[in-house]
């Protein structure tokens, strides 16, 4: 399970803001914390431009039905980015871990 939140530090870490590796893997304990799974692998198809679900879905292989799913429950968790209005499909993009995540999490 381990490979999993390694490649999403990798994949953080390409981001403009970076995410980069500790001699202690602490990183890799926060984002544990942080995303399931599941939602650790979606992440990683996640770019820094807005995109639609059924794109991140294709990208992922999964379901865009599936994918909806899991992206609203990281927006709700404040994992990622999105845009949603009336008359408009919803889009979706990867949040920085600072600034983003760690700002969406602080009280």
């Amino acid at each position: 399970m381990n490979d999993i939140y390694e490649r999403l530090k990798e994949h953080m870490d390409r981001l403009p803001g970076g995410f980069p590796g500790t001699e202690t893997g602490v990183e890799l304990r926060i984002l544990e914390r942080l995303f399931s799974p599941e939602e650790a692998e979606l992440a990683q198809h996640l770019t820094m431009k807005l995109e639609t679900a059924a794109a991140i879905a294709e990208r992922a292989g999964i379901s865009e039905d599936k994918a909806i799913a899991r992206l609203k429950d990281m927006v709700r968790k404040g994992l990622l980015f999105n845009i949603e209005t009336p008359n408009r499909t919803p889009t979706y993009m990867a949040a920085q871990f600072v600034i983003g995540i760690w700002e969406y999490h602080v009280n």
